[in-house]
């Protein structure tokens, strides 16, 4: 038996809209803990997480879900799969065979629960700026080097948004 793949903001009777919605809050949160230029130009940075729910841009090199797990403390790790359209998830108390998320790739959302609130610092890697969407639900990396209001950051979506 796998485990659940549904986060508590994103239940089913949870509108369209309003997921659409949701999402792009997610997103444009990000944008709230980014870098100052001073940090871009470093090879680290470090996220501050809040106890429960956090997302994070994971920019280091690829690494095991179950180390990233271990050295924060956290509870779940999950990152959505957007070509399978699901969740793909860690659970450190799980067998390793019930978890479906093994590696953390650079430039990846990760979602992440925590006991208490913490910090993660991790290497900084060159980002491309060019990302696949697939059909469906997309949740795409947003680091940028400096801080973008969320009307500048969703003006290239135009009318698609």
């Amino acid at each position: 038996m796998r485990p659940r793949r549904t986060l508590p903001w994103c239940r089913t009777h949870v509108r369209p809209h309003r997921r659409l919605s949701i999402l792009l809050l997610l997103i444009l949160g990000l944008a709230a803990g980014v870098p100052t230029p001073t940090q871009a130009e470093s090879t680290t940075r470090t996220v501050p997480l809040s106890a429960s729910w956090s997302a994070v841009v994971y920019t280091g090199p690829d690494v095991a879900a179950a180390t990233v797990a271990a050295d924060l403390g956290a509870d779940v790790l999950t990152v959505w799969d957007a070509v399978a359209q699901e969740y793909d998830t860690f659970y450190p108390a799980l067998p390793a065979a019930l978890n479906s998320l093994q590696t953390i790739a650079s430039g990846t959302v990760v979602l992440l629960q925590l006991p208490a609130a913490g910090s993660w610092t991790m290497d900084v890697l060159p980002v491309s700026p060019v990302m696949t969407v697939q059909a469906g639900w997309n949740l795409l990396p947003w680091a940028p080097a400096t801080a973008l209001s969320a009307a500048d950051a969703v003006a290239p979506l135009g009318s698609r948004l």
